[in-house]
């Protein structure tokens, strides 16, 4: 029953971007963001990892207004992964994209759960 929810949850959510033009979920960061450090931009990646291990809805309004910074630490093919988890409310896929992608940056996510 969950997943029938989630996955007509997502189909209303593309349905409501479509007609809004957006699609927040694989917004680019904005041409020109300033970087920021190497520490806040981990952290920031810290607290996207709770909120996918805590399967938060959140997470992506959060992965949407922190891109910049995940990318920072992930690169953006591997944020790009990330999201679509994410909007396929794979949180589990998602936060191990994650981990795996900061690891491979030398950034270790602790661990959420």
């Amino acid at each position: 029953a969950l997943a029938a929810f989630g996955a007509e949850l997502h189909a209303k959510v593309q349905a409501l971007r479509a007609a809004c033009g957006t699609d927040a979920g694989v917004a680019a960061a904005p041409a020109g963001a300033p970087a920021m450090g190497a520490a806040e931009a981990a952290e920031r990646t810290q607290q996207f990892a709770r909120l996918l291990a805590d399967c938060d809805a959140q997470a992506e309004e959060y992965l949407a207004a922190h891109r910049a910074a995940l990318q920072q630490v992930c690169g953006a093919e591997a944020v790009a992964a990330v999201a679509r988890a994410v909007q396929d409310f794979d949180f589990d896929a998602a936060l191990q994209a994650l981990r795996d992608a900061a690891a491979q940056q030398g950034v270790v996510i602790a661990a959420t759960a």
